[in-house]
């Protein structure tokens, strides 16, 4: 996948806040929208610690069956249930640990022009995506800026589903990027009604016809 990223240093939650709230990565099938927040650093360092509790939690899980028998006074028949348990009760956290920092803990949002959807999920420090919900640009009736109580508040980017009250949370930040944003965002959801000679409706996007086989 080829991207780079573009409109950072847009939005801050207030006058003393340091840093881009919004990153905005282009690629070959669209664009991705990240969180580019101190929470987001944040969550790298806990999904390090997470990986790392959990190998100590799976090596104390382990280690027990790698010594002898410390008290010889104990029978056999008892120490086996013994170190079962005290494994069990370590590989479970070991095993919670090792998810989370898998897992992941950023959250992404993929524009995706080709397929005709938007996907949110998490991502991981390694950059693995994991969807959590998708929805087709057709079932999209249109997108909104939710704007702060105050001067101070950050803004949000929803977009309403067809037929229901649902919407679908996209990124926050300030009111100059919600609108770059919002303007972007629009351009991806009209509908293309433009048709050539040559060329074929791939998603929302036009292609030369046989490029998308």
């Amino acid at each position: 996948m080829t991207a780079h990223s573009t409109y950072k240093g847009y939005g801050a939650s207030s006058a003393g806040a340091v840093g881009p709230w919004v990153s905005v990565c282009e690629t070959n099938w669209g664009f991705v929208i990240s969180s580019d927040t101190q929470w987001s650093n944040r969550s790298v360092l806990i999904e390090r610690v997470c990986a790392v509790a959990g190998l100590a939690c799976l090596v104390a899980a382990c280690g027990s069956w790698l010594f002898p028998q410390v008290n010889a006074s104990v029978p056999m028949p008892v120490d086996v249930p013994l170190r079962l348990a005290s494994s069990l009760t370590m590989a479970m956290p070991a095993l919670l640990f090792l998810w989370i920092s898998d897992r992941g803990m950023g959250s992404e949002v993929q524009i995706d022009v080709v397929k005709g959807c938007l996907r949110r999920g998490v991502c991981n420090r390694r950059g693995k995506f994991r969807v959590q919900s998708k929805v087709p640009f057709s079932d999209i009736a249109s997108a909104y800026i939710k704007r702060g109580s105050t001067k101070n508040d950050l803004c949000q980017l929803h977009v309403r589903l067809k037929g229901s009250n649902k919407v679908v949370y996209v990124a926050s930040g300030s009111e100059a990027t919600m609108k770059v944003l919002y303007d972007r965002l629009n351009q991806v959801l009209r509908p293309v009604k433009t048709k050539m000679p040559g060329w074929d409706r791939v998603g929302r996007r036009l292609l030369p016809a046989g490029a998308a086989s």
